[in-house]
C-alpha cells in the first residue's frame, strides 16, 4: 500500500493537496494501515477522478456488499481549493496535471510515455 501510495499521491496533489497529503498522512506516514481507514481513503480517491481524467466505470466496482458505490462527480468541482464557474475550467485545469506527469516521467526516462501523453 505504500508503493502505490509513493506514485500516486503527487499527483493527487495536482487536483486536490489536502486529499493528497490526507492519504500521504494515513497510508505513508503511520507505521501499520488498517482496513478501518478503506472508506475513507476510497472515498479520497474517487473525490479525484475527474481531475486524473477517469470514471467510477473506469475503475469498476470494489466489493459492492461491503463498499458503496462510486460516484462520478458534478461540475463545476473544486480544484485544489478553487470553485470554478464553468465544466471549461476544470478542462482546462488538467492542462497542468499533464504537465506535472510529462515532467514526471522524462525524469524518470519514460521519453515515449510522455510523448505519448504530449499527442
Amino acid at each position: 500500500i505504500e508503493f502505490a501510495a509513493l506514485e500516486v499521491t503527487p499527483l493527487l496533489a495536482m487536483c486536490d493537496l489536502p486529499v493528497a497529503n490526507g492519504l500521504k498522512d494515513s497510508l505513508i506516514k503511520t507505521q501499520e494501515y488498517s482496513d478501518d481507514k478503506l472508506n475513507g481513503v476510497l472515498a479520497d480517491l474517487q473525490s479525484t477522478y475527474e481531475c486524473m481524467g477517469i470514471t467510477c466505470m473506469d475503475i469498476g466496482a470494489y466489493k459492492t456488499d461491503e463498499i458503496e458505490k462510486c460516484v462520478d462527480n458534478v461540475y463545476p468541482m473544486p480544484i485544489n481549493g478553487y470553485e470554478p464557474s464553468s465544466k471549461e475550467a476544470n478542462e482546462l485545469s488538467k492542462i497542468n496535471l499533464d504537465i506535472h506527469l510529462i515532467n514526471l516521467l522524462l525524469k524518470n526516462g519514460k521519453n515515449e510515455a510522455a510523448k505519448r501523453i504530449f499527442k
